[in-house]
């Protein structure tokens, strides 16, 4: 029957299909043997963040999770004028490249991260599972489709990834957990409520050094409308003095449009900035 069936239709049955097994992957992993946040990470008292779980056994996945967490691909962005995957890649190569040292040249990692960044500044082909390295293929995904959880999902699916934990740790270093939809993680928080209480009261004394007791999470409503009381109006009200008119808007929109007429006129492309490999010489650092 199949054979009758056409592209379009197919596409959507197989789709569909795709998007039951994540649920059920989900619903499987939410009912999962749980551990303590204590076992998983630590966060010293200079908010960076260490690694404890056992599972994750590279030291550069360590390394860029920290780096993520502490946004520090954006200074790329700022210093060259390039786009966040192109960003991304670049300051995950670093990171790689002075870990390894003298041994980066004769690393298969190498050639893979510079065709990662041959990807985003020349659009030529990529192959994701070029190496044997889960680390670096999540990474090299996360750096293609890490700007949204269901496109990074959908992809992972796609290409047949088996670990998506890699993936998804770069994804909430970057992000964040209010970044991801309600999709995503109700049947994480339904799965075992206690357990994510415990879970987000230990994360905040973790950041803030301060203990909340007795915490109690909102329960869900079966009306289709709930109010919930919030100081959104009022602030809102508070800076209304503070709006900008359009004429001033505009002129802002004029300087920017200038600026940007300027850092063309000196970068003139993406090449001119050439974050290919070959140029990380004279980056490197000890």
């Amino acid at each position: 029957m199949l054979e009758y069936v056409s592209p379009e239709t197919f596409s959507r049955v197989i789709d569909n299909m795709n998007s039951a097994i994540r649920k059920l992957e989900a619903k499987d992993n939410a009912q999962r043997e749980k551990y303590a946040i204590e076992e998983l990470l630590n966060v010293d008292d200079n908010l960076s963040l260490h690694i404890l779980d056992t599972s994750y056994q590279s030291s550069f996945y360590k390394n860029l999770i920290c780096s993520q967490f502490m946004a520090e691909y954006k200074s790329v962005m700022e210093e060259n004028g390039v786009e966040e995957p192109l960003a991304q890649a670049y300051n995950g190569g670093m990171i790689l490249r002075n870990m390894l040292g003298d041994k980066w040249d004769s690393n298969p990692a190498s050639a893979y991260v510079g065709a990662l960044l041959n990807h985003f500044q020349e659009n030529s082909a990529f192959d994701l599972f070029a190496i044997e390295n889960d680390v670096l293929s999540s990474f090299a995904a996360f750096c293609q489709k890490g700007d949204n959880i269901d496109r990074l999902v959908e992809y992972l699916v796609q290409v047949g990834f088996c670990n998506y934990k890699l993936a998804y740790g770069i994804y909430g270093a970057t992000r964040g957990f209010t970044s991801l939809p309600k999709t995503f993680t109700s049947v994480l928080i339904n799965g075992n409520k206690d357990y994510y209480q415990s879970f987000a009261s230990n994360v905040w004394r973790m950041l803030n050094g301060i203990e909340i007791k007795d915490a109690v999470l909102p329960k869900a409503s079966n009306n289709t409308s709930v109010i919930v009381e919030s100081q959104l109006g009022s602030k809102i009200i508070e800076n209304q003095n503070n709006v900008e008119s359009k004429v001033v808007k505009q002129q802002k929109v004029v300087e920017a449009v200038n600026k940007a007429v300027k850092l063309e006129n000196i970068v003139q492309s993406p090449k001119a900035f050439m974050y290919i490999f070959s140029s990380f010489s004279r980056y490197y650092y000890n």
